[in-house]
């Protein structure tokens, strides 16, 4: 049986009709045409953080995040008069006397001295850094050559 020539366009619109579920990534559809590529969370993500909105909106974020750190770094330089007088903004406006005292007490050797207790820190931290990391890294050497 053979096909008439006009109907020979319906006939391939037909038998094009079924070739189009390829995949869902972005196949083809019914009628050969291509189906539109569906994006990622991860890309969608990636596409609206990187508008200028989102980096001003991050920038204020992280500005009013260090807002207190600046405030504890003002007041450790202020005596402690002066701390208890006014808030560490005024500090700006009336500079007033910036001192080292509060370091210097906290650093002398005596009752509780801030130097020892660095001192006990660095020894527990640097051997439960350096270990692990040294056992890992031979285990990543030992990894690296298994097939």
């Amino acid at each position: 049986m053979s096909i008439p020539d006009d109907a020979a366009p319906a006939a391939a619109a037909i038998v094009d009709a079924g070739a189009g579920a390829e995949d869902e990534r972005g196949g083809q559809r019914s009628g050969g045409v291509p189906k539109p590529k569906k994006q990622t969370a991860a890309a969608a993500a990636r596409d609206s953080l990187s508008r200028p909105w989102a980096s001003l909106a991050a920038l204020v974020m992280a500005v009013l995040w260090t807002i207190p750190t600046v405030g504890l770094l003002v007041t450790s330089f202020r005596s402690a008069r002066d701390i208890n007088s006014s808030g560490w903004w005024s500090s700006f406006t009336n500079p007033g006397a910036y001192t080292l005292t509060n370091y210097q007490q906290a650093l002398a050797p005596g009752r509780s001295s801030l130097a020892e207790y660095f001192v006990n820190s660095a020894v527990i931290t640097v051997p439960a850094v350096l270990l692990p990391m040294l056992l890992a890294s031979l285990a990543a050497y030992a990894f690296a050559w298994m097939d």
